[in-house]
């Protein structure tokens, strides 16, 4: 007992073995520019036709302008068991904190870091459960200049998502007839509390303002960190200015998608997931190669996976968020990626897994890495598996998702482009 004692008064007072590792909004935008030669893939990808008429003197001209293709870093997406222990410690956090005590208003249930309402529920251990989040890459307002809304004293307010896209799906839900083994009157059930869901949400508005100014207050102090490398990505605010980058579809620091909020879904409160087909169709959207080597199922979207490597299964969870807040009119509360209105794009489908050629992601935390990869590697025949050394303690993650982004600048009406 003598001879341990010093060893653990030594561990105690080691930094950093009491307070969960972590990253920040000044080491992701390093990071990601770090990652820029690696990742974005810049190239002509043709050009555009454009008709432009005036008035006075009343004339008409044909313009010409590049067509781009890149990758751009959209969002971070993180993936944690415990909301005091989120990787981007000085904004998910904060953001994670203040909107659980308003989504436990508005749904009407106690936040669970286990996926549950009560621990009595917590029944099966073979199943992962993680809450995830996706936030505007705070890089696009070094680069492509603060995309976030300004509040009166001139700072950058992150907004949170509303519940647009979920009233979108309501107004237009699948099929019955594609519901798989769901009856029709459970179908109908789970759009009734879907539909019961928003109109709550809605109700509390007050709560979700209120969300907002307290993320507002804390604004500056989020992002004055990537103010500072403004002058080493300096190059990128002209690009775009010029039509020489695709402006991103994310806007920095906004709350995307938060599992807090989509509660009702993620959690499987409400199985809305199993509307869709995909969910009874063992082998389709695999995150991995079906039959060989396969982390998980893209569908059903929700917060649960049957994984026995957990990194590997908070890579399947952010691959379905990718899936969420890529396309629009999901049944989930979220806001959608959505493309600048002043550059016209090219081929701008949702993010799907094994598509090396419409996004990737990059490791943020743990490790950050300056390349990119697609998730779903085969693994099997490796004596090690896929994020070995890689893995996170408090079993928390957050990745960097590039998108390709195909565009031409608006210069009038579009005439025509020629792709090569």
């Amino acid at each position: 007992m003598n001879t341990l004692l010093p060893v653990l008064l030594t561990a105690l007072a080691l930094p950093g073995t009491v307070a969960w590792a972590q990253t920040n909004t000044a080491e992701i935008v390093a990071n990601t520019l770090k990652a820029v030669p690696a990742c974005s893939n810049y190239r002509v990808a043709g050009a555009c036709f454009w008709l432009k008429c005036e008035a006075f003197p009343p004339h008409c001209r044909v313009i010409s302008n590049v067509r781009i293709s890149h990758f751009s870093p959209e969002v971070v997406v993180s993936t944690w068991h415990d909301g005091a222990s989120h990787p981007w410690a000085d904004y998910g956090r904060v953001v994670t904190k203040t909107v659980g005590g308003a989504a436990s208003g508005l749904v009407g249930m106690a936040i669970d870091s286990a996926g549950t309402r009560f621990a009595g529920e917590r029944t099966d251990r073979n199943i992962l459960y993680r809450d995830t989040d996706a936030i505007g890459n705070p890089a696009s307002l070094v680069s492509l200049g603060a995309s976030a809304s300004p509040d009166s004293a001139g700072r950058a307010v992150p907004a949170i998502p509303g519940v647009d896209e979920l009233r979108k799906f309501l107004r237009s839900p699948p099929p019955l007839s594609n519901r798989g083994d769901v009856g029709t009157a459970t179908a109908l059930a789970d759009i009734a509390a879907l539909r019961h869901g928003a109109d709550i949400y809605t109700r509390g508005a007050a709560a979700v303002a209120q969300v907002r100014q307290t993320l507002a207050s804390g604004a500056s102090t989020a992002t004055a960190p990537a103010g500072g490398f403004v002058r080493a990505a300096g190059f990128a605010a002209p690009a775009a200015a010029s039509g020489l980058m695709c402006p991103s579809t994310s806007k920095g620091l906004m709350v995307h998608f938060h599992s807090y909020l989509d509660a009702l879904v993620w959690r499987g409160i409400v199985p809305a997931e199993l509307l869709y087909p995909q969910t009874y169709l063992p082998g389709v959207q695999e995150v991995g190669i079906s039959g060989l080597n396969t982390w998980g199922s893209l569908y059903p979207r929700v917060g649960s996976v049957t994984q026995q490597v957990p990194m590997k299964g908070a890579a399947v969870l952010a691959q379905r968020v990718a899936n969420i807040i890529s396309q629009s009119a999901q049944p989930h509360v979220y806001a959608a990626l959505s493309p600048d209105s002043g550059y016209r794009y090219f081929g701008l489908g949702p993010v799907l897994p094994n598509d090396s050629k419409n996004s990737k992601w990059q490791r943020l935390y743990p490790h950050s890495s300056a390349t990119c990869e697609v998730f779903g590697s085969n693994d099997t025949m490796s004596l090690t598996t896929w994020g070995d050394g890689q893995s996170s303690p408090e079993e928390a993650y957050s990745w960097n998702l590039w998108r390709r982004l195909e565009c031409c600048k608006v210069e009038g009406a579009f005439i025509g482009s020629i792709a090569f």
